[in-house]
């Protein structure tokens, strides 16, 4: 399978009518790059979401729709990594909350040598067994640390971001973060996502110490 540059993974689960914009924004930004590239729609089988990617397909270069059996977070992010085929990864929102002007200023990151960077949009941040967890609007893997990481995950949903940084952490993977600017605000994430948070750590926490993560 040929390699490119980069790949950049959209979510489609519940953000159809938010999909065109996005494309038309990813479209506009990647076209004048001089490294190769493909876009990958990720969710369940759609036929609205499937109708939109024909219908961009005809004008927009290496738009692929990816179905994925499951509509849970962790199940398409994973399926997204696993059928990209770019050095590096990015998983980028659906909801046109982050304009794709802000890849470059995530990819420069790996620059520095890290496996995983988050583009992470100025707020408050909260510090967690498994490391410090801000609102990261902008996931990004170089291929290698991908793989690494991507199989070895269990929970789904916002849990996804908690083992990837406990994951990293187990297997020496430098994670860096670097401010984007948010085209929304910041939604706080009230008390039900702090104690869900909470709950994913302790889960992570005993998986570490039993050693339940392996390649």
């Amino acid at each position: 399978m040929e390699s490119v540059y980069l790949t950049v993974i959209v979510p489609t689960s519940n953000e159809a009518y938010k999909l065109p914009l996005t494309l038309i924004d990813i479209d506009r930004h990647l076209a004048p790059s001089d490294f190769s590239y493909e876009v990958l729609a990720v969710g369940k089988p759609d036929e609205v979401v499937r109708k939109i990617i024909d219908g961009f397909s005809s004008f927009m270069k290496g738009l692929k729709l990816v179905e994925a059996g499951e509509n849970c977070g962790r199940a398409l992010l994973k399926k997204g990594l696993q059928e990209a085929r770019g050095e590096y990864r990015v998983i980028f929102p659906p909801d046109n909350s982050v304009s794709a002007s802000q890849l470059p200023v995530v990819l420069q990151q790996f620059k520095a040598g890290f496996g995983v960077v988050l583009g992470t949009t100025r707020g408050k941040s909260t510090t967690l067994p498994v490391g410090t967890l801000r609102r990261s609007a902008v996931q990004s893997f170089r291929a290698a640390a991908a793989r690494e990481i991507v199989g070895q995950t269990k929970l789904g949903d916002d849990s996804f971001l908690l083992e990837v940084l406990a994951i990293a952490k187990k297997e020496g993977i430098r994670v860096g973060g670097v401010d984007i600017e948010a085209l929304v605000a910041d939604r706080p994430s009230g008390l039900q996502s702090e104690i869900r948070n909470l709950l994913s750590v302790l889960k992570i926490k005993v998986w570490l110490v039993f050693g339940a993560y392996k390649r």
